[in-house]
């Protein structure tokens, strides 16, 4: 279940107050309290998603208490990189050692730079990890002017990258800050478009940059798929990606041949896909549950091993644990919990 802001309920509210205006009948409750009736539904969804997921989550990195973590990719001797984005600061990439040491990889403001000097507050996004080649794949924008570019870092040689430059104004605009997965090996970075026509005949793509040619291959979608896309990851050997993705107003998770060309729904009514390293497990969320699911044809089946607003999930190399982007607070703030799976979800 993606998080949900305040700021941007709020402002629906207003504006639908606001609209309404004069026609609404004597009585009838304000804008303001409208908002403040909204906010406190909210915060009770918000704290009941949180009591759920530390039923069966470890708290395992909190920034600070106003900032929003996201788990980037997890490591078997615990350690972590993470995406911290702090409400009016630059975002950083971090990574967490196992003494619980924070190393800075990547700070907004100073990436922001590479592209324009004239933006201020550098916003980092759609973060993906690629254990294979140790290389992580980012995008950064400006919060107030400065332009939109995608990099990929090297976390060897401490080396980046541009690898694509969003611009205003083309017949197909790419999106890699929303959504973006990193083959593995790091040659090619997956990520979703949509071509401009008009509105009747709208169509969405999926495209694969080549990292050392900048070639794109492009995949349109069939008519009515991908309005709305959540987290991608590739099958370990590159030759599948895996999506989230909304299909004639249903979510499903779908899966593209590299090799056929062909889609393949995989799950419906489920978001956020992350397949473990030996490619046998499929994770994702469904109605606000964390599910695991065995490929194998002798098992099969999905089971549930956590519950709440949960929008992003990793697995550590060795298949053994989970570590989920979650909802912690009545604020909606989201922190990095560790999932620790039976002998039965882990394959151990």
């Amino acid at each position: 279940m993606k998080t949900k802001t305040l700021s941007l309920l709020v402002a629906v509210v207003v504006a639908a107050s606001a609209a309404l205006g004069a026609a609404q009948p004597k009585g009838a409750p304000s804008a303001e309290q409208l908002m403040k009736q909204k906010k406190a539904e909210l915060r009770q969804e918000y704290k009941k998603a949180a009591e759920m997921i530390r039923k069966t989550g470890t708290l395992v990195y909190a920034h600070d208490d106003e900032a929003k973590d996201e788990v980037v990719a997890a490591f078997d001797d615990g350690s972590m990189i993470v995406l911290s984005d702090t409400p009016g600061k630059d975002s950083r990439i971090v990574r967490i050692g196992t003494d619980k040491k924070v190393t800075v990889l990547l700070d907004g403001g100073k990436e922001l730079q590479r592209i324009a000097h004239e933006g201020k507050m550098g916003q980092l996004s759609a973060p993906d990890f690629d254990h294979a080649s140790r290389t992580l794949v980012y995008s950064v924008r400006g919060v107030n002017g400065g332009g939109t570019a995608t990099f990929v870092y090297d976390l060897n040689s401490r080396e980046t990258k541009e690898i694509f430059r969003y611009k205003s104004g083309q017949q197909k605009l790419w999106f890699f800050y929303n959504a973006s997965a990193i083959a593995p090996g790091g040659k090619a970075v997956a990520g979703w478009g949509m071509q401009r026509q008009d509105p009747k005949t709208l169509r969405f793509l999926l495209g694969f940059l080549d990292v050392e040619t900048n070639a794109m291959k492009e995949v349109v979608l069939p008519q009515g798929w991908g309005r709305q896309m959540g987290q991608m990851c590739w099958g370990p050997e590159g030759k599948e990606l895996y999506v989230g993705i909304t299909a004639q107003q249903e979510a499903k998770i779908v899966r593209y041949s590299m090799d056929s060309g062909e889609l393949e729904t995989v799950y419906l009514q489920a978001m956020t896909p992350s397949v473990s390293a030996d490619g046998k497990k499929l994770a994702f969320v469904q109605m606000g549950e964390l599910y695991v699911m065995d490929f194998s044809a002798e098992r099969g089946g999905a089971r549930r091993v956590a519950e709440g607003m949960i929008n992003n999930i990793k697995w550590n190399p060795s298949g053994d644990k989970l570590y989920v982007t979650a909802v912690a607070d009545e604020e909606g703030r989201t922190r990095v919990f560790r999932i620790d799976l039976p002998a039965e979800e882990s394959g151990r």
